[in-house]
């Protein structure tokens, strides 16, 4: 079981006594790696005061000194996440995910353990020429799953909103004959684009 603890600076620690509970354990904090979620710049005084659960690793009496690993603890979290994705995970099933990471034609999201990736054509209806138009690092979106496959590993997620299609949309709203009000957005040689809906041109 992991342990959970909280770390202090040596300048703060409680003075040692003959139980190893209260030793300060400067000794943990110096000997188990640091994952980077918990420090990404390796820097110990982000960890001061804060609550962590910690794997004990090594336990010497003698020297009253307790090494544990808290990354250990992160990866089996994140191990048995990823094994409830997997496991439960099936075809328009619904996520709050985080975007972790962006690319030209898309970005990442993580579900709860498994990063899943949204195509830049399922991000929004309005076309558009790079993700960061319309989203950011660190958002939060609802997203739904459009295939998977578990042997590579690999999830397909959608954002759009089907019910919103522009084009069953407009065939609700309108029939031959009537009138709508339209925007023009471009004028070509053959005619003009123009603008039916916020996310539709034609």
């Amino acid at each position: 079981m992991p342990l959970r603890t909280r770390l202090f600076s040596r300048a703060s620690s409680p003075k040692k006594t003959r139980a190893a509970s209260s030793f300060p354990s400067r000794a943990c904090v110096c000997s188990f790696p640091l994952p980077r979620a918990v420090c990404p710049d390796s820097d110990l005084s982000q960890l001061i005061k804060q609550r962590v659960q910690l794997r004990v690793t090594e336990v010497n009496r003698a020297r009253r000194r307790v090494v544990g690993s808290i990354k250990a603890v992160q990866n089996e979290a994140r191990a048995a996440a990823q094994a409830e994705i997997w496991a439960n995970i099936e075809v328009g099933k619904h996520y709050d995910g985080v975007v972790k990471s962006m690319t030209s034609y898309g970005v990442f999201v993580d579900i709860g353990g498994v990063d899943g990736m949204v195509h830049i054509s399922e991000l929004s209806w309005s076309r558009i020429k790079n993700p960061a138009e319309v989203v950011s690092v660190g958002d939060h979106l609802d997203v739904y799953v459009l295939s998977f496959d578990p042997e590579k590993h690999k999830i397909s997620l959608g954002v759009k909103d089907r019910t919103q299609n522009p084009w069953d949309v407009f065939m609700n709203t309108y029939k031959v004959g009537d009138v709508a009000n339209v925007r023009i957005v471009k004028l070509m040689t053959f005619g003009a684009l123009l603008r039916l809906f916020p996310a539709w041109t034609v």
